[in-house]
């Protein structure tokens, strides 16, 4: 049995991941209020008491507003001790999977979708330290897996969190009568969470490396925003007065942050792409509106 040890274990990722192999892996889930990931000391104690054979570092500073306004903490939060973990993964003989982000383009000129080979131009603290951890970890020649993510999404779940995800700001939206702007200039994969969460014994067995995970999408934000309101059998009177589409935003310069998953793909791993990963998971939802 594996013994897997999680940060941020409170997350909307993690916490699906949890409820997912409770019964199938040993986990120790941790998050901020059990081990400040900065204070190396306890980190490696950690290690040594429970011993991992596989390690889930999730815990990061994913708000792109506060790493701007604290920029040492994001690098200390996001790279450092990213860095002390595979460190530590090393020395233990555990296999790190480790998130990082479609934010590490968010700098590039040219348009996505970007290929493991494409060399990432981040623009934002949050982009540059997970950057930074994915040189860190890769120097250090630890057994990791590190996995650039595209925007991830989830239906509610009881006692669950349910984190800021395009479905949940778009069904917010709609159930409030308070619309939301979405921008047809603006490209992202957004993908169901239980489509990586269901495939993470695969994910451990692929070899270190980095990897690009998500749904294909061809569609615009604006573009999804009502393709999820379609799919719960909203009106489309409804969905015009819920979904406003905001045209001048990245008018100038279009936001592409779409990845290319050939070479996960290659590895074995399966995506299903947007639309189809949508209409899967809202078949399912027990609402209506």
């Amino acid at each position: 049995m594996k013994r897997v040890l999680i940060t941020g274990g409170k997350g909307f990722l993690m916490s699906r991941t949890i409820k997912t192999y409770q019964d199938q892996w040993e986990i120790l889930s941790l998050d901020r209020e059990q081990l400040d990931i900065t204070d190396h000391q306890a980190v490696s104690q950690t290690f040594e008491s429970f011993q991992p054979t596989h390690v889930i570092h999730a815990a990061a500073i994913a708000m792109t507003q506060v790493c701007e306004d604290h920029p040492d903490l994001a690098y200390r939060v996001n790279t450092e001790a990213a860095a002390h973990i595979a460190k530590e993964c090393k020395k233990h003989n555990a296999k790190l999977l480790f998130f990082s982000t479609e934010q590490v383009f968010n700098g590039n000129k040219e348009a996505g979708p970007y290929t493991v080979d494409t060399i990432p131009v981040p623009d934002t603290v949050y982009g540059q330290s997970k950057y930074a951890a994915e040189k860190a970890i890769q120097a250090l020649e630890a057994d990791a897996v590190i996995l650039r993510l595209s925007w991830l999404f989830g239906l509610p779940e009881r006692n669950l969190p349910n984190g800021y995800t395009l479905f949940w700001d778009v069904f917010s939206a709609a159930l409030r009568h308070q619309p939301t702007q979405a921008s047809p200039n603006e490209f992202r994969g957004v993908t169901c969470a239980y489509d990586l969460i269901d495939q993470f014994d695969s994910i451990f067995a692929l070899p270190a490396n980095i990897y690009h995970f998500g749904s294909e999408n061809t569609m615009s934000r604006y573009e999804t925003a009502r393709l999820i309101l379609k799919e719960l059998n909203i009106s489309e009177e409804v969905i015009d007065e819920t979904i406003l589409c905001a045209s001048e935003k990245f008018k100038d310069h279009p936001r592409d942050l779409r990845l290319d998953y050939s070479q996960t793909k290659a590895a074995g791993i399966s995506i299903l792409p947007t639309e189809e990963s949508i209409s899967k998971e809202l078949a399912a939802f027990p609402y209506s509106l």
